[in-house]
This record gives structure tokens, sequence and C-alpha cells, in this order.
């Protein structure tokens, strides 16, 4: 079986606060590898990942891992939420080896703009 990196828009182009029953979900137990690229064009947003086993009853995810530069002593840092400045974005984590079999996400905009959330993965 082939394997690639694909990409899917948990939040696409949304212009004002998503609520986690309003976003995309995805059925992520196949991939492996997973990133999340948040994005705020106008203004500010904080964003969250909710997981979920049945489709039906999803948590907040609370271990992101933030894409930074750390030392051999250092163990990797874990958020549960994600704050983006206007006009910037951040790449982030699931740590490999959690496992779930659905993905959605949330946001908490500022003010109205362009928001995204993307994630990547190998399939």
């Amino acid at each position: 079986m082939a394997r690639f990196t694909s990409a899917v828009k948990l939040i696409d182009a949304a212009t004002t606060t998503v609520a986690g029953t309003a976003a995309n979900v995805f059925d992520v137990s196949a991939r492996k590898g997973m990133s999340i690229q948040f994005t705020a064009a106008s203004n500010a947003a904080v964003f969250e990942i909710q997981i979920s086993d049945d489709g039906t009853n999803y948590v907040t995810y609370n271990r992101l891992v933030p894409n930074l530069v750390g030392t051999n002593s250092q163990t990797d840092a874990a958020v549960a939420s994600v704050s983006i400045a206007p006009g910037t974005s951040a790449i982030y984590f699931i740590k490999f080896g959690d496992h779930f079999r659905y993905i959605r996400g949330s946001m908490t905009a500022a003010g109205t703009g362009t928001f995204d959330a993307t994630l990547s993965g190998i399939d």
C-alpha cells in the first residue's frame, strides 16, 4: 500500500468564530504523523482540537505539541489551545502514538477575518 501525505481543512476560510459542532469532521484512524497548521489572516484567534472515538462524544485534545526548539534535557510541551496573532500561522503536532478515530476543530476569533486549520498526515 502506498503511503502519502495529504491535507484536509478542519476549518476552511472561516470569517468568524467556529463552534466544534459546526466544524468539518474527519476520520483519521489510518493516519500517522499528523500536524495542524493554524492561520489567522487579519485578527487574532484561539484554536482548539477536539477528538472522539465514536463521532458523537468529543473531548478537547490537550496534547498539541508546538514546533519549538528545545534541548536534549527538555520534554515536549503540550497545550490544549493555540493562540495565533493576526497575519501569522503556526504548526503544531499530534503526539506520535496517540490514537483516536475522529478529529474536528473549533476557533474563537477576536474579530472578523479569515481563519484556517489544515490537518496534514501520512495516509
